[in-house]
């Protein structure tokens, strides 16, 4: 997990806050000027008002709002936490180079020859209730293209769709529709990256008035109803690259239709950035699997270790009881004196000194298989 804290009293915050620009501190700081405004609000600290470093740097004398003191819940110690760094920033640059300009695309004003997918679009979803948000909602088995808006914006979505898939099948990618499994959507593949992405109308929430009377049955009533707002946003999916943008609407300035162009061009940079990433992540994988195997590695040799020592020891402690009862045997030897080759005695020590050599490794091949469990110099 990613650590990594500046500590700061709340002096010496405050000192920067007043005496380093925003655009400035939070570069040192590792973090945005909201946060930075955030932790000066929960811990106050006041901030420079709008207009203090204009005024600073026309040459006026400006004295800073002094720092109260401390009131319950704040602490003097304050730990900032820096975010984790972008391991795509060294190729977003490149990525955007190689989206580079995408010419305007046109929308047509009336639907002619619809794209395949289009079409299963527009026969999907021309019967199709709406939902509690005034959405179109789709069938059972549903084949057309993830759209989610009302039925006064449908036709109009349908015309963006046409003209978005023709200009991206122009470029050689190819858009598929899938329905089935956990992977369901619409889905570009651009220079080999599969892109998600859909077309929705944003909703207005409206808070329903309060009933005067007591309903004991309150709770299953909805609270809200909801408006469709009739502006369009197109968003793809951003699996690897969070700060990539992946949504463009409809404002006030320009419509949806004439973002075409930058749609396509976002796409591009985003599957460049998806293709970094994975290798990125195969990389880390790969790294992983090294360090597994250095691991196993370790654990297999220190098991051999410990195995070839307890054979060691267990040899050692059979090899001492053999020559502990072959000492004894010469004792025995000693106090009878010589026996007859037939004799009850020398049988027995006959018998004795072989059971005896099966305690000995030295004896019974034991000492010759632990040499063969070593490891070979090139091992």
């Amino acid at each position: 997990m990613w650590r990594d804290y500046t500590k700061l009293t709340r002096t010496e915050l405050y000192e920067k806050v007043w005496s380093t620009p925003a655009h400035t501190l939070k570069e040192e700081l590792g973090i945005s000027d909201v946060m930075i405004g955030k932790i000066c609000k929960k811990n106050g600290i006041p901030k420079p008002p709008p207009g203090y470093w204009a005024r600073v740097g026309a040459g006026q004398q400006v004295r800073p709002t002094p720092l109260p003191k401390l009131k319950n819940g704040q602490r003097e110690d304050i730990y900032i936490q820096r975010p984790p760094p972008d391991p795509l920033k060294p190729f977003r640059a490149d990525a955007k180079r190689k989206a580079g300009e995408v010419e305007p695309v046109p929308v047509p004003e009336r639907l002619n020859r619809p794209h395949p997918l289009v079409e299963a679009t527009r026969s999907g979803l021309k019967n199709a209730q709406t939902n509690i948000y005034g959405l179109l909602e789709p069938p059972w088995k549903y084949e057309g293209l993830d759209v989610r808006v009302s039925p006064d914006q449908f036709p109009r979505t349908l015309r963006i769709m046409q003209a978005l898939i023709r200009a991206l099948e122009a470029r050689g990618y190819k858009i598929t529709v899938e329905n089935e499994g956990q992977r369901r959507g619409t889905f570009a593949l651009v220079d080999g990256q599969s892109i998600q992405f859909r077309l929705s109308e944003s909703v207005q929430q409206v808070k329903r008035p309060l009933s005067a009377k007591p309903n004991p049955y309150s709770f299953l009533e909805r609270r809200c109803d909801y408006f469709p707002r009739g502006h369009l946003k197109f968003v793809f999916g951003s699996t690897y690259s969070p700060k990539t943008r992946t949504d463009w609407q409809d404002t006030d300035k320009a419509p949806l239709e004439d973002k075409l162009h930058l749609v396509i061009s976002g796409m591009i940079e985003q599957a460049e950035l998806d293709r970094q990433a994975h290798l990125i992540w195969a990389e880390k994988q790969r790294q992983a699997q090294r360090e597994r195997e250095q691991r196993e590695a370790i654990e297999r040799r220190r098991r051999e270790e410990a195995e070839r020592r307890e054979l060691l020891e267990a040899a050692a402690g059979r090899w001492a009881k053999g020559e502990e009862l072959r000492a004894f045997l010469r004792a025995c030897e000693a106090a009878w004196g010589p026996c007859e080759p037939d004799s009850h005695q020398r049988r027995w020590l006959d018998w004795a000194y072989q059971h005896a050599d099966r305690f000995d490794p030295l004896k019974n091949g034991q000492v010759a298989e632990m040499l063969e469990k070593l490891p070979h110099a090139d091992d």
